[in-house]
């Protein structure tokens, strides 16, 4: 598919050693397989992520020592399949995870701080008592997303999106943290593996854009239905197998908002203008299946990038607009399930990319982005 010109300075990618985390580390969760890692953006607390493991409990790790700073036992009766959190000012910070138990469970989380003359010291815990438990889902939840949704024209507040294997999306309110209403995939259920949520211009309100089963793509307003027909504003057919994982860029130069998505056991990352629901690129290179993409915005090349996982643990940094690769990184020597981006505060132009194996270990790399 023929896409818009974009002019690129010359980019290096280079893995990077600072004080803040000597690379590349690897760290190992103690006999656990890990099938969900999130970050934590909470200010001044630029130093921490968090994990699932296959014995249902969530770890809080410190990316300065590479150790797990707390340890929670969630309760959930079998596989955490995601995890989340959110963190806004109008409400506790918040780990949030997703079961194949069909609950999704809220954790307050609680940082205390003590401040000496050498250092600060943090300390995690989770108000336990305050735990929500959300049920109404009948099947495995399998994928979460979080949204202030304050823009628009269904100014809700800051919601909570869930995805199931009932065909299912269910919108909760993260306020009050309680149900509010449910969107159906299509008439004949189908497993919703992914979703993500954008702002459109186009409609004026959030939107939701979920990937399932079925090999499709579906876009919904993010709004309280007005009655039970609810239906997608816009539906992408062309994709050869089951959606397994998403990400989406933000408007860029002009260019409309992107998602781009990985379907199972294929090599290519197919690239999608979100406004005409036309394939705008394909990007190729991984010799094995991806597991996981996830986008960033880059502040030094004011632009997004894109970063994919394969099967054998290898990683690639994409520009998803030209298509360049920008860097390959060679990592786990099993299977890569997860991953995601954290940006030190510090050293804002820096992105640490976090990979979790389904192989107890945990892999991390720091990349430095110059443009000359």
């Amino acid at each position: 598919s023929d896409s818009p010109s974009h002019t690129s300075s010359t980019i290096t990618m280079t893995a990077k050693s600072t004080n803040f985390l000597k690379m590349p580390r690897m760290m190992y969760n103690h006999g656990k397989a890990i099938y969900s890692v999130a970050t934590l953006d909470i200010p001044d607390i630029d130093d921490t992520f968090i994990l699932a493991s296959d014995d249902t409990s969530v770890g809080i790790w410190s990316l300065r020592f590479g150790h797990p700073l707390l340890d929670i036992s969630t309760e959930h009766n079998a596989r955490i399949s995601i995890l989340t959190t959110y963190v806004d000012a109008s409400i506790k910070p918040l780990v949030i995870t997703g079961s194949w138990d069909e609950t999704i469970r809220l954790w307050p989380l609680i940082v205390s701080c003590k401040n000496d003359v050498t250092n600060t010291t943090k300390k995690y815990s989770v108000a336990t008592n305050e735990c929500t438990v959300l049920t109404g889902h009948t099947n495995r939840i399998l994928t979460l997303k979080t949204t202030s949704n304050n823009r628009g024209r269904s100014a809700e507040g800051p919601v909570l999106v869930s995805g199931s294997a009932d065909g299912t999306l269910r919108v909760w309110s993260l306020q009050t943290q309680t149900y509010m209403y449910s969107l159906d995939h299509c008439s004949i259920v189908t497993w919703i593996l992914c979703l993500d949520i954008y702002y459109s211009d186009e409609i004026g309100c959030n939107v939701i854009i979920s990937g399932g089963k079925d090999n499709s793509l579906r876009f919904w307003a993010l709004e309280e239905p007005s009655d039970d027909t609810v239906k997608p504003f816009r539906t992408i057919n062309n994709c050869p197998s089951r959606i397994v994982h998403m990400a989406i860029t933000d408007v860029q130069d002009g260019i409309d908002p992107l998602v781009c998505v990985i379907c199972k056991n294929y090599l290519i990352i197919r690239v999608f203008n979100v406004v005409t629901g036309q394939l705008f690129r394909r990007l190729s290179g991984h010799h094995n299946a991806i597991t996981s993409i996830v986008t960033c915005h880059s502040p030094r090349l004011k632009a997004h990038i894109l970063v994919s996982v394969s099967s054998t643990g290898n990683l690639r940094v994409w520009d998803p607009v030209t298509g360049e690769l920008l860097r390959t990184f060679r990592g786990h020597s099993g299977v890569a399930h997860t991953a995601c981006l954290f940006r030190p505060p510090s050293t804002p132009d820096d992105l640490i990319i976090i990979s979790g194996r389904n192989c107890v270990m945990i892999g991390m790399c720091m990349i430095s982005v110059v443009v000359e």
